[in-house]
C-alpha cells in the first residue's frame, strides 16, 4: 500500500524491477468487461453519531496519551488514520527489535493497540452500521474476561468505550440501521421488481455484514439472496469448496437472484 513496504518486499525478494498493469493498458483491456459505476451518497443516521462520537474522543484520548510518553508523533493531529497507526505501531515495534527497554515505549506500543481497535470500531460504525459496531464492541467485552492482552483489558476500562457500548446496546434494541441499508433493500427490491430475470451480485466487506444482509434483503417478496463467505469458520459461518459450488450452481441455475458474498467471490 505504500512506496516502503513495496521497497521492503522487493528487497526480500531480490526484485529487480516491476510492472504495473491497469485495466487500461492494450495488453488487459480486451480481457475486461466494461463496468458502469454510479456513487449514491447517505448521509450518517442522527442516531448513530452519539457511538460515533465516543468512539472519536476515545481515539483522540488514546493518541494524546501516546504522545504523552514522547515515542510518537502525529503531526499536530488529534486523530490519525488506520493507515498511520499501523506505520506508528511498526516504528514503536522497531525499537524493541532494536534493543529499546524502556516502559514508556510499550506503554505507547499498548496504547496503539487500543487505538487500532477504536479506529476499526469507527469503520464499523460508519460503513457498516450499528450491528457490526455492536458486536465488535461486545467481542472487545468479551475478550477481555480471558485475554492477558493490556490493550484489550485496559480499553474496556475507558469511559467512552463504555458509553458507545451503552449506545450502540440502546440503537440496536431500538432497529437503529445505517441508512445505506435502507438504500440498498430498496434499490434490490425495485430492481427485482422490474428485472425479474436479472440477477444481483452484492459485495461486503465484513463476514458479519454480509451476513446481515442475507436476512435483510430477503424479507422482500420476489428476493431469493443466498450468503457466499469463505471456508474459514468465523461465528459457525464458513463454507467448503463443495458447498461453495453448489451456492454458484444453483446461483446460475435461478434458485437464488441475489449472492451475498465477500471477496472471496470476486474471482
Amino acid at each position: 500500500s505504500n512506496t516502503e513496504k513495496i521497497t521492503e518486499v522487493c528487497t526480500n525478494l531480490f526484485v529487480e524491477a516491476v510492472e504495473i498493469r491497469t485495466d487500461k493498458d492494450p495488453d488487459v483491456a480486451p480481457y475486461v468487461k466494461p463496468i458502469k459505476m454510479r456513487y449514491e451518497q447517505v448521509p450518517m443516521a442522527p442516531e448513530l453519531k452519539s457511538v460515533h462520537k465516543y468512539l472519536t474522543d476515545c481515539l483522540k484520548s488514546k493518541i494524546a496519551k501516546a504522545k504523552e510518553y514522547g515515542n510518537v508523533t502525529t503531526g499536530g493531529y488529534a486523530t490519525v488514520s488506520k493507515g498511520e497507526l499501523l506505520k506508528m505501531q511498526r516504528a514503536l515495534q522497531g525499537k524493541v527489535m532494536g534493543g529499546e527497554k524502556e516502559i514508556d515505549l510499550f506503554r505507547s506500543i499498548s496504547i496503539v493497540a487500543e487505538a487500532l481497535k477504536i479506529e476499526h470500531a469507527l469503520e464499523m460504525i460508519e460503513t457498516q452500521g450499528i450491528v457490526a459496531c455492536n458486536m465488535y464492541l461486545e467481542d472487545l467485552l468479551s475478550q477481555s474476561a480471558t485475554t492477558k492482552t493490556k490493550a484489550v483489558i485496559n480499553l474496556v476500562q475507558d469511559e467512552n468505550y463504555k458509553n458507545a457500548l451503552h449506545k450502540s446496546r440502546m440503537l440496536l434494541k431500538d432497529n437503529i440501521e445505517h441508512p445505506k441499508m435502507t438504500a440498498m433493500r430498496t434499490w434490490v427490491q425495485d430492481y427485482i421488481a422490474k428485472n425479474k430475470d436479472r440477477k444481483i451480485m452484492l459485495f461486503s466487506h465484513f463476514r458479519d455484514t454480509a451476513a446481515y444482509i442475507e436476512e435483510e434483503i430477503n424479507k422482500p417478496d420476489g428476493v431469493r439472496a443466498k450468503l457466499f463467505v469463505g471456508q474459514a469458520k468465523k461465528r459457525g459461518r464458513g463454507l467448503s469448496q463443495k458447498e461453495q459450488k453448489e451456492i454458484i450452481e444453483q446461483f446460475r441455475n435461478d434458485e437464488y437472484n441475489v449472492l451475498v458474498a465477500t471477496s472471496v467471490a470476486e474471482a
